[in-house]
């Protein structure tokens, strides 16, 4: 936006500098005349020259007209340089009249009332600049009854989690009904859409999600950047693309790196592959800009990501956008790959949030495959209870694996037949 500001004031700028010096620089004709008589003239034809680069001759009201002008002659340019006029006209005796180096008074009036107004526009420029310029139309959504109200020491905890939090005061300009505890986010990074939250876990961080990033092309930008844009392995948590800034999809994906060695965003993910973990920790927190939800997990599962390892098939899991049909066979998927049940129901009205993460499960016998860890939960419905039931969590021993996985251990795959969904696009 800044940048737009600044080249339209230069392009103003310029036409300014244009105008005024049109003004200054103008010259007007030099009469030669046997004498002046006041409004009128005598002891015709009157011989004119004019400045080359300002003709007088041309079909405007005030100028001397192409037909009452006899004896043109040309400089090199093809530019008149002198001429007699044929007939008298009273307008051309204020073109005439004009002294070398005289001023042009009405383009003198124009520039002043240009300039005044360029002044009036710098002004209120710096100010949209310097002070919260807020866009014209809000953007809001519903507030269910399971939003959580702002916690009063949210602000802190941000600047505590980012540590080298830069905020320029006065200089961000910041999204309408926006929560206030974001702000200092925001402005440090506009990318910042929100916050995500497990309690009892290290998950605790800002999501952000970059305008330029294209899943065809594999780019993503906070895959190796941190909040700040500066590079790093460790990355951050990141909102797919494809997914609403600021009111829920209905498969709301966040991405994040996870290792061995707990720096990153997701290390404590893979820890859910463990039904203890997920009695302990069942409740997922998270924020746009403008409201807080919360969600329990309802699936922990694995999937590959290349085709070639699971007969051609890749299960699509990371698709925000599904109406109730493309739920079913997408829960039915899940079902058949999560790595225990957890009692907790679904249904396909549901909203849903996605974290996935890098995932080595499936490495057997020398045999790497790739793929991804998925932890998924659904939101908390008005009234219900955050508390799961223990005893519903079972063992789910033969989940669906890749196809790979069962040639690399020798063993039949008995999801060989199984619908192989994907949504509609």
């Amino acid at each position: 936006m800044k940048k737009r500001v600044l080249a339209t004031m230069m392009v103003f700028s310029l036409m300014i500098t244009t105008i005024l010096s049109v003004a200054v620089s103008e010259k007007g004709s030099v009469a030669k005349k046997n004498r002046w008589g006041g409004d009128e003239m005598d002891d015709w034809p009157l011989s004119i020259t004019c400045n080359p680069d300002f003709p007088i001759i041309g079909p405007n009201v005030g100028e001397v007209r192409e037909e009452s002008v006899g004896q043109l002659q040309y400089d090199k340019g093809n530019r008149t340089v002198s001429f007699s006029v044929k007939n008298y006209s009273p307008k051309i005796v204020k073109i005439v009249k004009k002294k070398k180096g005289g001023l042009n008074t009405p383009m003198l009036v124009i520039s002043a009332v240009a300039l005044v107004v360029f002044l009036v526009f710098v002004a209120l420029t710096v100010r949209n600049i310097l002070i919260e310029d807020k866009p014209a139309e809000p953007v809001m959504e519903e507030v269910p009854q399971t939003a959580l109200p702002v916690a009063a020491d949210y602000t802190t905890e941000s600047r505590d989690l980012l540590g080298k939090l830069v905020i320029r005061d006065g200089g961000a300009e910041y999204l309408p009904d926006m929560l206030d505890r974001f702000k200092p986010l925001y402005a440090a990074n506009s990318d910042t859409i929100g916050y995500l939250k497990i309690p009892g876990t290290s998950i605790d961080t800002v999501v952000v999600q970059s305008d330029t990033d294209n899943g065809l092309t594999g780019k993503y930008k906070y895959l190796k950047n941190d909040f700040y844009g500066e590079f790093t392995k460790y990355g951050n948590a990141f909102l797919d693309y494809r997914c609403g800034k600021y009111t829920l999809s209905t498969n709301t994906i966040i991405y994040g790196h996870t290792t061995e060695d707990g720096q990153q965003v997701f290390y404590d993910l893979e820890k859910y592959m463990e039904p203890e973990y997920f009695k302990k920790n069942p409740i997922i927190e998270y924020s746009t800009l403008y409201n807080t939800y919360r969600f329990k997990i309802f699936s922990v599962f694995s999937t590959t990501v290349n085709a070639e390892d699971d007969g051609g098939y890749v299960f699509d899991y990371i698709y925000p956008t599904m109406d109730e049909e493309d739920m079913r066979g997408y829960l039915a998927g899940v079902q058949e790959r999560e790595l225990y049940h957890t009692g907790v129901d679904v249904a396909p009205t549901d909203k849903i949030l996605t974290l996935s993460t890098c995932s080595y499960l499936f490495h057997t016998n020398g045999r790497r495959i790739t793929a991804r860890l998925a932890v998924v939960a659904r939101m908390l419905r008005d009234g219900e209870d955050e508390a799961i039931d223990p005893t519903l969590v079972t063992a789910h021993s033969d989940y669906r694996r890749p196809q790979a996985w069962y040639n690399a251990v020798g063993q039949p795959n008995p999801y060989k037949d199984s619908a192989k969904w994907a949504p509609k696009y």
